[in-house]
C-alpha cells in the first residue's frame, strides 16, 4: 500500500476517488499517515470485499463536510466547497450481477439530490452505450444499462469521458 499512497501523494491531486479498495477501519488506521490528507471510505466489514474511498489532500480537508457512506463497500459521498461553490463528490462501486446493479442504481438515484451539483466517480461494472463500448457479440441494452442511463438522465449527469471522446470505441473482453 505504500506505493499506492506514494503515487497518490506524488500526483499532487486534491481529491482522488478509488474503487475496489477492500479497506476496513483497521486498514485506514494503520495506513492513515501514508496519505497527506483525509480518507473517507466504505467497506463491507464482514467479508472485507468491495470498497470505495475518497482521498482528500490536506489542502482541501477544511473544504469537506457531511461524509456519508453505506456499510457494504459500494458508496461514499462528501460535500465539497471550493470558490464559494458547493457540490458533492461520490465514489461508488457497482455490483456485477444485473439484479444487484438495478438495486444499486435505484439506491444511487435516491442518494443523489436533484438540486445539488455532483461529481460522480466510480466503477459501474456496466457501460452507458453497449454498442459503442462492448464488442459486437456482447452489445445489447439490458435492464441494468437502462437503469444506469435512467440515472444519468434523471440527475442530469454528464459522462465526461464520453463528452470528450464521442466517437471512440473502448471495450474490454469479459472477465469470465
Amino acid at each position: 500500500m505504500q506505493s499506492l499512497f506514494a503515487l497518490a501523494n506524488s500526483l499532487s491531486a486534491g481529491i482522488l476517488c478509488l474503487q475496489e479498495t477492500f479497506w476496513d477501519a483497521d486498514f485506514i488506521n494503520e495506513n492513515r499517515d501514508l496519505w497527506d490528507g483525509s480518507i473517507y471510505h466504505s467497506c463491507d466489514g464482514t467479508s472485507k470485499r468491495r470498497g470505495c474511498a475518497i482521498l482528500v489532500s490536506k489542502l482541501y480537508t477544511d473544504s469537506i463536510s457531511s461524509p456519508v457512506s453505506d456499510n457494504v463497500g459500494r458508496f461514499v459521498k462528501c460535500s465539497f466547497k471550493y470558490d464559494k461553490v458547493e457540490f458533492d463528490i461520490v465514489s461508488c462501486y457497482a455490483p456485477n450481477s444485473v439484479k444487484e446493479q438495478n438495486e444499486f442504481y435505484r439506491y444511487l438515484c435516491d442518494s443523489i439530490d436533484h438540486d445539488s451539483s455532483y461529481v460522480l466517480c466510480g466503477d459501474f461494472n456496466d457501460v452507458v452505450d453497449p454498442f459503442c463500448d462492448r464488442s459486437k457479440t456482447l452489445a445489447c441494452y439490458g435492464s441494468a444499462t437502462s437503469r444506469l442511463n435512467n440515472l444519468i438522465s434523471k440527475k442530469n449527469l454528464i459522462d465526461v469521458w464520453r463528452y470528450f471522446h464521442p466517437k471512440k470505441s473502448v471495450y474490454e473482453a469479459p472477465s469470465c
